[in-house]
Parts: C-alpha cells; sequence; structure tokens
C-alpha cells in the first residue's frame, strides 16, 4: 500500500489550529457549553408560561404522536417514516425514560443545543483558529432562532449537531484515518440523513471531496475504495435496518422519507408562492385526496404521484419554475425569518431573552441580517483557508432546501458554519484594520452592506402575511379535542376565527368540539355551511355523516360517508363510520368489509380492530373476533371499557375450549 505523504499545507494549518486539549479540558468549550445552556434554561423558564408549552403543534403534534406509539404502545406507525424517522425514534426513547414528560424533552434538547454552540467553536477554531472559533461559538450561543427551534418538539437541532459533526469528521479524515473512525463517520451521516434528507448530497459531496484529497496525497486507489467501503458499511449499518422496516410497514424500501414527492410538489407548481407555506390540515389533506382519487394507493405511490406531476411542471412552465426558485432564495436569504408553522416573533411574546434576540425593524431581521453580511465577509477575507467541506455545507444545504420549499426552520441547519464564517469575518475585519489595508477593508465593508440590502429588501412574502396567532389557537383546540376536552377547543376555535373569520378549518374544528359536546344540530348546521363554501371538504363530509348518525338519520348518513369516499378513498373514517351504518341495518358482511378497507390504511389504529372484533362477533366469526380484540388491546389496553373486556375472556375460553 502506498504510504501517505505530508497533509497538504492548509490541512496542516488547521491541525496546528486545534485546541491542544480534550474538549471537557478546554475551558472555552466548557464556558460557551454553560453559557448556551443558561440561555436556554432562562428561555424555558420564562416561555413555559406560552399556551402550547406542553401542547406540541403542528410537526411537534406529529412527531409526539409517533414517539408515544413507540414508546407506550410499541408499535411502529406509517406516520414514522412519512418524515425523516431519527428524531421521533429519539424523542420515544426520552418518553420510555421520563413517562411522556414534553418537558424532559425540551430540557435535553436545550442541553444538545450548548452542546452544538460547544462544538460550532471547535469547528471555527479547526478552520480559522481559536478567536474566530470562540466568535461563531458565542454566535449560535447567542442565536434566537437556534433557541427556540432546538427547544420545540422537532429535529432542526439535531440536524445542526449532524452537520457540524459530520464536517469534523471530514476535516479529520482529510488529515487521519483508521478503520474506526471511517466507521464512524459513515454512521454520522446515516444519522445525519435520518433526520433530514437534505444532508444526504452534502455527505456524497464531502465523501467525493475526501477522495480527491486522499488522490493528491498519493494514496493508491484500491486504498481510497476501501476507505470508501468502511464509510459505506458504517451509513449501510444505520440505514439499511430503518429501510427495511419502511419496507414492512410501507411497501416501500427505502431509509428516505416517503413524504418528499408532496413537499417538493407544494415548492414547485404554478402556486408556489402560496403553497410553499401551506398548513398540514384542510387544503393539505384535500391536495392529498388528489393522488387518491388518482388511485395512488399507500405513501410510496402518493409520493410518486407528487413527484411525477412536480416534472411535468417542470418540463411544461421551465421559466415559472426558474422564477419559482429564484424566489425561495430570496426568501432562504431574508433577513427575517420565514414562518413555518411555529412563528418565531409570536412567541417573542412569552419570553422577555427571545424578545432581545430575535425582532425586526421594517425589512431588517436580526439576528440573520447580521450573520449572514458577516459571513459573505468571512468567505471574502479568508477565502484562501476556507475548507472545502464547510463551503459545501453552506452551498449544498442551501440548494437543496431552495429546490424543495423553504422557511426559517430550514435553514436552521446550516447557521453553524455561517457562523463559523462569521468569525473569521470578524477576525478579517480586525486584521485588514490592524494592517491598515483601507482599500481591502472598504471592499469588505461595502459586499457586507450591499448583502444586508439584499438580505432586506425583497418581500413581503406569502408566508409572512399569514394569522399565526389564530393557527396557534386551532392547533390548541385541535389537542384538547384529543384529550376530550371538547368545551375548552370550541372556545379556542371561536378566538381563532374572531381573529380570522371564516376560515374554513377554524369553522371545521368548531363543528367538530360541538359535535363532541353533544351539540349535534349546531355542529350539522356548521358543516353543511362549511360544504356549501368547500365542497371538496372531505373530512366535513364524513364528520357530517357521524353527527347525522348520532341523530339515527341512518341513510342520510350514508351518502356523506359516500361522498366522503369518492372525494378521498384514502381516508379511514368514513369507511368506519360507513361500516356503523351497514351494522345498523344488519348488513354486517359488508361492514366488516368496509372495516378491513379502513385498517388496511391505518393499521395501527385500535378502535378500528375493536370495532371489527364487534361486528365479526355479532355475525357469529367469533375465534377472528376474538383475533382482532386481542390486537386491538394490544395496540390500547383501554379500548375497551372494563365490563366489555370481562365478556371478551369469557367469549375467548369458549372459543379456545377452556
Amino acid at each position: 500500500m502506498t504510504r501517505r505523504k505530508t497533509p497538504p499545507p492548509a490541512a496542516a494549518q488547521r491541525r496546528g489550529d486545534a485546541p491542544g486539549t480534550r474538549p471537557w479540558r478546554d475551558p472555552i468549550f466548557l464556558a460557551l457549553f454553560a453559557a448556551a445552556l443558561a440561555l436556554r434554561l432562562v428561555y424555558l423558564w420564562q416561555s413555559s408560561a406560552n399556551p402550547v408549552f406542553t401542547t406540541p403543534i403542528f410537526d411537534a403534534f406529529n412527531y409526539h404522536r409517533a414517539a408515544l406509539y413507540l414508546a407506550d404502545r410499541n408499535q411502529v406507525p406509517r406516520l414514522l417514516f412519512w418524515q425523516s424517522p431519527f428524531y421521533p425514534v429519539f424523542l420515544a426513547v426520552v418518553y420510555r425514560v421520563t413517562h411522556d414528560s414534553v418537558l424532559a424533552a425540551r430540557l435535553i434538547q436545550a442541553c444538545l443545543g450548548a452542546l452544538l454552540a460547544a462544538l460550532t467553536y471547535r469547528l471555527g477554531t479547526r478552520c480559522f483558529g481559536r478567536t474566530a472559533g470562540t466568535i461563531a461559538g458565542a454566535f449560535v450561543a447567542l442565536y434566537g432562532p437556534l433557541i427556540f427551534f432546538e427547544t420545540e418538539l422537532l429535529g432542526a437541532g439535531w440536524t445542526a449537531i449532524w452537520c457540524v459533526a459530520l464536517t469534523l469528521a471530514l476535516l479529520r479524515a482529510e488529515i487521519s484515518w483508521s478503520v474506526r473512525f471511517g466507521g464512524i463517520l459513515g454512521v454520522i451521516g446515516a444519522l445525519g440523513v435520518l433526520t433530514h434528507a437534505t444532508i444526504l448530497p452534502f455527505l456524497a459531496g464531502g465523501c467525493l471531496w475526501l477522495a480527491v484529497v486522499w488522490r493528491r496525497q498519493d494514496l493508491a486507489w484500491r486504498t481510497i475504495a476501501g476507505r470508501a467501503v468502511v464509510v459505506a458499511a458504517g451509513f449501510l449499518a444505520v440505514a439499511l435496518p430503518v429501510a427495511a422496516a419502511s419496507r414492512h410497514y410501507t411497501s416501500s424500501f427505502s431509509f428516505l422519507p416517503s413524504g418528499g414527492g408532496i413537499n417538493l410538489w407544494l415548492g414547485n407548481n404554478p402556486r408556489s408562492a402560496e403553497t410553499d407555506s401551506m398548513r398540514p390540515w384542510g387544503e393539505y389533506t384535500r391536495l392529498r385526496a388528489l393522488a387518491a382519487r388518482a388511485e395512488a394507493r399507500g405513501q410510496t405511490e402518493e409520493s410518486r404521484y407528487f413527484t411525477d406531476r412536480t416534472l411535468s411542471y417542470m418540463a411544461s412552465q421551465p421559466f415559472d419554475y426558474a422564477r419559482g426558485l429564484v424566489r425561495k432564495g430570496l426568501e432562504f436569504a431574508c433577513s427575517r425569518e420565514i414562518s413555518s408553522y411555529e412563528d418565531v416573533y409570536l412567541f417573542r411574546r412569552w419570553s422577555g431573552l427571545l424578545g432581545v434576540l430575535v425582532w425586526k425593524v421594517g425589512r431588517f431581521g436580526f439576528p440573520f441580517g447580521v450573520l449572514l453580511p458577516l459571513a459573505v465577509a468571512g468567505v471574502a477575507l479568508a477565502r484562501r483557508r476556507v475548507p472545502t467541506p464547510l463551503l459545501l455545507l453552506v452551498v449544498v444545504l442551501p440548494l437543496l432546501v431552495i429546490s424543495v420549499h423553504v422557511n426559517a426552520r430550514y435553514r436552521i441547519p446550516v447557521v453553524p458554519a455561517l457562523a463559523v464564517l462569521a468569525g473569521a469575518g470578524c477576525v478579517g475585519f480586525a486584521d485588514v484594520l490592524r494592517a491598515k489595508r483601507w482599500r481591502r477593508l472598504a471592499a469588505a465593508a461595502a459586499l457586507a452592506g450591499a448583502t444586508v440590502l439584499a438580505a432586506s429588501v425583497p418581500g413581503p412574502f406569502h408566508a409572512e402575511g399569514l394569522n399565526t396567532e389564530a393557527e396557534l389557537y386551532v392547533s390548541m383546540a385541535m389537542w384538547r379535542l384529543d384529550h376530550g376536552e371538547a368545551a375548552e377547543a370550541a372556545e379556542l376555535c371561536k378566538k381563532a376565527l374572531d381573529l380570522r373569520p371564516g376560515w374554513p378549518d377554524g369553522l371545521y374544528q368548531l363543528a367538530v368540539a360541538q359535535r363532541r359536546q353533544g351539540r349535534l344540530e349546531e355542529a350539522i348546521q356548521g358543516y353543511r355551511a362549511l360544504l356549501q363554501a368547500q365542497p371538496d371538504y372531505f373530512e366535513a363530509e364524513s364528520a357530517l355523516g357521524e353527527a347525522l348518525l348520532g341523530l339515527g338519520k341512518t341513510a342520510e348518513a350514508e351518502g356523506h360517508y359516500r361522498a366522503a369516499l369518492r372525494l378521498n378513498p384514502n381516508f379511514p373514517a368514513p369507511y368506519a363510520g360507513l361500516a356503523a351504518t351497514l351494522v345498523k341495518q344488519g348488513k354486517l358482511g359488508p361492514a366488516i368489509q368496509e372495516l378491513r378497507e379502513a385498517i388496511a390504511i391505518e393499521p395501527a389504529d385500535p378502535r378500528l380492530h375493536y370495532n371489527l372484533a364487534l361486528a365479526l362477533a355479532k355475525d357469529g366469526q367469533l375465534p377472528e373476533a376474538v383475533a382482532e380484540y386481542r390486537w386491538a388491546v394490544g395496540i390500547d389496553p383501554g379500548v375497551a371499557p372494563p365490563a366489555a373486556a370481562r365478556e371478551w375472556e369469557a367469549i375467548a375460553r369458549r372459543v379456545e375450549g377452556r
């Protein structure tokens, strides 16, 4: 094997800049960790008064629900593979240890955020020296949007950690190698990809760069190939089990999330300025229903349907597609925080610290409006010393986000890398000032100023005009409904509708709350009014059927259930409702078939299995009924009332001849 030569000057210089002590013996590392943790704990203490502090909403609600299935029911929901699976699995581990404590999850993530600040210091030190690294770590410690997103039940903080860890690993692999370390590099890459799929191209680019560097160090191709196999083995050791599980539960052998197709369409279509900020409620579910009506069954076929539509749009309207990319590029670089589902500006009202660390004046937003110009200046002033993996991170990740859809949360992973470049910019400004290199100083300052203007002037964008407070109230209402608090949910929906009159999603949730309170006539009136304005609102059709069934209007309820299925044949609720109407009519065979259709769509719902058990028992199919009952209580032991549970056990003993 050809022996490796001395590392190139840039790599050697970066290695020399690295701290000579272990992280836990480096006082700056420890100080940054402690300061960042203290800030995050202060933020959590202040924001504990916000109404959703222990109420996960939007994506956090989906992660929370998937984690509960994993932690409490030992069930793997298909929802786990709709988005990247690492974070809900992490959350499930936290819940298993802490008895489903949302507060514990927030506290652990605050510690991870503090670790991110310290790791950023290490990365900055490795790239540009200790002073630049300290500035970079301080930027991350004080960066308000990071503090906000890191402590939400979201994977953004983990994604940022993997990006920094992967960059550090690539830089180390440039100058030092072992089989063990190669496997670790692959594992870090896999965990990053399983946290957010946009890391995959960055990982691929980083590995390609390593191969080029190693070849320049006169390593033989055979040696390079062997190292690549080690990295790939580490990656596949983590990714392949996830792909196998996805195959089992979604019929797709892939470690990438199955929601990728619809996300691609949301950011690339003739109405992308609006759909880019679409909320995961009525309009979003009606969009997914298009795939169902096109006979796309399951998550994989649905993703393929929307991917095909996106590719068709790109081919048929290339100029409109290009305009959309430019708009999303401006949104990504915008100094203001473009709202996702979680609006950081709204949450400032519950935290004085967040109010200081995140704000906007006119079209200028802090802190991104300071971070980005300093990072751009850092690239200009230290352009010959910027390591390739760091450049890959700040170029490839934004391009991937821009190619799909943009919001403030999705640019969080690139913030530590920008902080490192900003640290280099601060040091560079100090150096040229001391050297009195006025022309270079003026050029760098002009570049930074132009970046401030470019990041602040465009807009306002569509997402900035949405009423996020109304959405917050409806999210809280949905949580209350899930926990049987219908009266409180109704009041929250009314607050939302005061802020946003006539909002279909607010009207729908209000009608649901009224039905749960037993106010069926009011609920029916609300559903009918909503359907008159929005005829394709299939959830309202199904819910109207349920309300009518509660009044004993079986035939009318059946009509609405069938209408809901015409609008979305992938929606399990109307199958279950239709089965209930058929049972009332004594049509047990068709009712059983409808319940089996619902279970095929949502196999982890214990109520569907329990209702099927009841229908099978009425039809005299006792062995099958007992099997379905046991499946239901295996998912949720409380699905059947205690008296019914005793009856079922007696039936089971008869069936088994005991």
